[in-house]
Formats: structure tokens, C-alpha cells, sequence
């Protein structure tokens, strides 16, 4: 009986200087860490299957970025013109696509520009906006004559 005490007591003692170091390392770093709303689950998802674009409208406007949880992962959708332009930007290039990503888009999509990171991808860019600006000063001549 004297060993089941000791060992609750330790136990308690452990949890509440876990408890205490954290709530004082989050006052020394002013901030907590946050995280984003969470707006549903797969499950969610499945149940409003027939109207899917529309829950989705729906949650973009309720939450401009949220969280959607599955068994395994969580997956972060964002409608704020701020968040798309930092991923896609600003710090494009935190945000690579991976080799996972590659290995099953390069069989359809080879080298292009929608499956490629680092050098390979700002080649492509390079070359499609030269092309897509010539097609546009084309679409212009055409267009104010």
C-alpha cells in the first residue's frame, strides 16, 4: 500500500510540473501556438457529398481558412486573398509539391510546370510567361483594331 502511494503521489507531482513549466514557457514566449479552426471531417464531407461545392462555399465563408481532419491527416483549405498570396508568392517556395506529388504527376504531366519543384519549375514559368505574354499582346492587336 505504501508503494501505490508513492507512486500516485509521484504522478501527481510530475503532471503538475509539466503543467506548470508549460503554462510558464508560453508566458515567457508571449504567444501561444494557434492553430486553425477546425471545420469538419471527412465524415462531414461524405454526408454532404450531393452538395459539396456548396459546404464548402459555406465553410470558406464562415472560416477564410480552416481545417478539415481525416483518420490520418489534416488538410488545410484557405479563401483569404492574403494566405493565397503568400503560399503562391510570397514564400512560394516553402511550399513545394514533393516527390510523392512528382512520381504521380510526371506520368501524365512530364517535366511541366504542374509537376516540378526548384530550378525544373522556374524554367517552365519562365518559358510559359513569355508565351502567355505573347499570346496576350496577340489578343490585343486583334482585339482594338
Amino acid at each position: 500500500m505504501d508503494f501505490a502511494s508513492t507512486a500516485v503521489a509521484l504522478s501527481l507531482a510530475l503532471v503538475l510540473a509539466t503543467f506548470v513549466v508549460r503554462h510558464h514557457a508560453r508566458r515567457l514566449c508571449g504567444k501561444e501556438k494557434r492553430y486553425h479552426p477546425v471545420a469538419g471531417t471527412v465524415v462531414h464531407q461524405l454526408i454532404n457529398f450531393h452538395r459539396l461545392h456548396h459546404y464548402m462555399t459555406e465553410l470558406s465563408c464562415k472560416y477564410k481558412t480552416y481545417r478539415m481532419l481525416d483518420l490520418s491527416r489534416s488538410a488545410v483549405y484557405t479563401a483569404d486573398p492574403a494566405n493565397v498570396e503568400y503560399v503562391l508568392k510570397t514564400n512560394f517556395t516553402n511550399y513545394g509539391k514533393g516527390s510523392y506529388l512528382y512520381n504521380i504527376l510526371s506520368d501524365a504531366l512530364g517535366d511541366g510546370i504542374f509537376a516540378v519543384d526548384g530550378q525544373k519549375w522556374r524554367h517552365q514559368r519562365k518559358a510559359s510567361s513569355s508565351e502567355f505574354s505573347a499570346k496576350l499582346s496577340r489578343i490585343q492587336k486583334i482585339t482594338y483594331r
